[in-house]
């Protein structure tokens, strides 16, 4: 399962990162490491962008970036 499928108020824990270097490591320097927590906290209207809940931050997403996230849900 993917990030970009959880529903709002939904959490999981990140397992794996696919997708291109450049977007991985961007993704990782913002804190989506594999064991982490996350919960969905706003999915906007047409699904873009989605916003995550990382301990006490809050991390706005693109859909395309949500689903390179792979989460098993908690």
């Amino acid at each position: 399962m993917f990030l970009n499928e959880l529903k709002k108020q939904q959490r999981g824990r990140i397992v794996g990162i696919k997708g291109q270097l450049a977007v991985t490591q961007r993704l990782m320097a913002m804190g989506m490491l594999p064991g982490r927590a996350v919960e969905v906290v706003q999915v906007a209207p047409f699904g873009d962008p989605v916003t995550v809940q990382l301990d006490s931050s809050r991390v706005s997403l693109r859909r395309s970036e949500a689903a390179m996230l792979q989460v098993e849900p908690a």
